[in-house]
């Protein structure tokens, strides 16, 4: 009797979910349902799919993703908020389209020293070095990339200096990751990126950030005193040229966010 009841226990044990073999289901911070990803906006600033805005939007409320919540969005008007012409959607149903602007759709928050993002996005029309996104103080840029032409390098911008990257941007979606920290004196204050093609990065329905920042760093004393306590980030296209924006995601603080590593393709 003791060994048919010693055997039952182990059958329940190699049963159990606990001791289950086989791939976990991965608990990713993001914001689309996809196969062993966990749909969460918790602990975001910003989480936006651009799926409930509706045009006109001069300056919306609109839905973050997952349905956690609301976010104040404004645009101009050579920004389409519900975009959803090929190569769009970028993700879900439909996108962001910035055309020829300088001003572009920004959200607002506060932070006043450090900020984690991810975005994804496709160059479409890149006539001239085109900004995608900008951290600013108001109207004060503390930090900020773009897209060059005709080289297709990244370059990020922090204060005075600049970083260009060692891989070229191609004419399709990228994943973007980006960390700003704020110095505590002259010289301290970072910012660096990293990025590749969506479908290098991506696959089973996780999005997987590359090991190595691309370039290493983008590093200036000037904005370490900078007040970020009124932060804007800011999607933007610049004049005569076009982006696809989509998928973006924001935190604010130490705690480096669950999207910071893997996310929801």
């Amino acid at each position: 009797m003791k060994k048919l009841l010693l055997i039952l226990v182990c059958l329940c044990l190699i049963a159990s979910p606990v001791f289950a073999f086989g791939p976990a289901i991965q608990a990713v911070v993001g914001a689309s349902s996809s196969a062993g990803c966990t749909v969460s906006c918790t602990g975001l600033t910003l989480c936006q799919d651009f799926e409930t805005i509706v045009e006109p939007c001069t300056t919306c409320t609109e839905n973050k993703a997952a349905g956690a919540g609301t976010e104040t969005w404004t645009a101009t008007t050579a920004v389409e908020m519900d975009y959803a012409t090929s190569p769009a959607p970028l993700h879900g149903t439909q996108s962001v389209w910035v055309l020829n602007n300088t001003d572009g759709v920004y959200s607002e928050f506060s932070e006043a020293t450090e900020v984690w993002l991810f975005y994804r996005f496709r160059p479409e029309v890149v006539n001239d070095s085109a900004s995608l996104i900008y951290l600013k103080n108001g109207s004060t840029a503390l930090a900020y990339q773009s897209l060059s032409s005709p080289t297709g390098k990244m370059i990020i911008y922090s204060g005075a200096s600049s970083g260009t990257s060692t891989a070229t941007v191609t004419a399709a979606e990228i994943c973007v990751w980006a960390h700003w920290l704020k110095g505590a004196g002259s010289g301290d204050g970072t910012y660096v990126q990293y990025f590749d093609e969506c479908a290098d990065v991506c696959t089973g329905g996780v999005c997987t950030r590359p090991a190595s920042p691309d370039p290493a760093a983008g590093t200036d004393g000037a904005w370490d005193s900078a007040d970020a306590s009124a932060t804007r980030l800011t999607i933007i296209g610049d004049p005569s040229n076009e982006i696809i924006v989509d998928q973006v995601y924001l935190a604010v603080g130490a705690s480096e966010p669950g999207f910071w590593t893997s996310i929801c393709d």
